[in-house]
């Protein structure tokens, strides 16, 4: 990827929508016509960020449409909405595969063929902080997961959910807001979800060029104690090191060319590329734009 390069951000499902309405409804994200792919690199651009291409979670859908305020938003955005409508979230995601709403798993492989051959970059989300509250590792590893001391849920019993099997996880969170209630949060300090968390990055590698890392800070090991506190485990028994040493580093090893870009708040974006980023940006001075 070129030292500075234009990345475009497209809604995945959105752009999907809108290119079936242009050329029929069996598109799919492996048969976009080339010349659609080709628009974008005319325009200028080195990298399409497909935002919202992983599995979305059945729970997170059913969660979005239980909440009176975000049917509010829906009728503001798409008057005469239907339920098939929401998609819930991208960003509760319950596996790193193809959602089947924009095809099968190879047609990613084609997106990013097409893309390569016009001289672009694929870059796809990573999630690091949460998954999907009802993703399979709930049930099949919990221990990779923020477990409440009988005090912490005590003080903040809205922090945390029951799985069907009767664990009690936490929902992912930043220090600042109320959680959200639609993921589970990724205990950061422990060395099982480190390893599975890398093999997990790894494998997003080998579909594309590079990643876009929601609330990358999150996992930063200060940042992390903060926002869990007491909830955060045994000191004893963390994982040494930061997060993304363990996770980030032995895959960018592994492929020189991949990229990792932060999303980041508070002035952290030097510790991120210290941690081995190529791209941050910092969420303060996005805001300030839109506001």
């Amino acid at each position: 990827m070129q030292p500075n390069p234009l990345l475009l951000e497209l809604n995945a499902f959105t752009w999907i929508s809108r290119l079936r309405e242009k050329h029929g409804a069996t598109l799919t994200l492996g048969s976009v016509p080339a010349e659609e792919w080709a628009a974008l690199r005319d325009r200028g651009f080195n990298a399409v960020w497909l935002m919202g291409v992983w599995k979305r979670s059945p729970l997170a859908v059913k969660t979005a449409l239980k909440w009176p305020d975000l049917k509010a938003m829906y009728s503001q955005v798409l008057p005469g909405w239907t339920p098939d409508d929401v998609g819930g979230s991208a960003y509760a995601i319950y596996d790193y595969s193809l959602d089947p709403f924009l095809g099968k798993p190879e047609d990613l492989a084609r997106a990013r063929r097409a893309l390569n051959r016009l001289g672009l970059k694929l870059i796809l989300d990573f999630v690091p902080n949460h998954l999907a509250a009802d993703h399979p590792w709930t049930l099949t590893h919990p221990e990779y997961f923020i477990r409440p001391t009988p005090a912490c849920r005590r003080a903040h019993p809205e922090w945390f959910f029951k799985t069907s099997e009767g664990e009690v996880l936490a929902h992912g969170r930043d220090p600042f807001f109320y959680p959200w209630i639609d993921t589970v949060q990724i205990d950061a300090f422990n060395a099982a979800a480190r390893l599975a968390m890398r093999k997990q990055l790894e494998r997003v590698a080998d579909v594309c060029d590079g990643v876009r890392c929601d609330m990358a800070m999150l996992l930063v090991s200060g940042i992390f104690e903060k926002t869990w506190s007491e909830c955060a485990g045994n000191p004893t028994e963390r994982a040494a090191g930061e997060f993304w040493e363990a996770v980030l580093q032995p895959v960018k090893r592994k492929d020189r060319g991949f990229r990792a870009i932060a999303e980041c708040y508070w002035n952290t974006g030097q510790k991120m590329l210290s941690l081995g980023f190529d791209f941050v940006y910092d969420k303060v001075f996005y805001d300030r734009l839109m506001q």
